[in-house]
């Protein structure tokens, strides 16, 4: 009897100490997945503000250009007006 008993005590430390290790495993593990799908949002949410901005851009070239070109008269009728 007092065999079992040594070993029993043994055993509880042991299975103990081990469900505590898997538990924070379990914790740690939960925390850094959840960081990462948090980042990956984050990055998501960046490029699409930046391809937003981008096209705005764009959009207020080609508007400007479309101005420039509408507001300068040809090279031609440069020519004729000058000649």
């Amino acid at each position: 009897m007092v065999l079992g008993t040594k070993i029993l005590a043994t055993a509880i430390p042991f299975w103990g100490f081990l469900v505590l290790l898997i538990s924070v495993s379990g914790y740690s593990s939960n925390q850094y997945l959840s960081q990462r799908r948090y980042t990956a949002q984050l990055k998501e949410e960046s490029r699409l503000r930046l391809e937003e901005k981008n096209k705005e851009i764009v959009d207020s070239i080609n508007y400007a250009k479309r101005i420039q070109d509408a507001m300068m008269t040809s090279e031609g009728y440069q020519k004729i007006c000058y000649s």
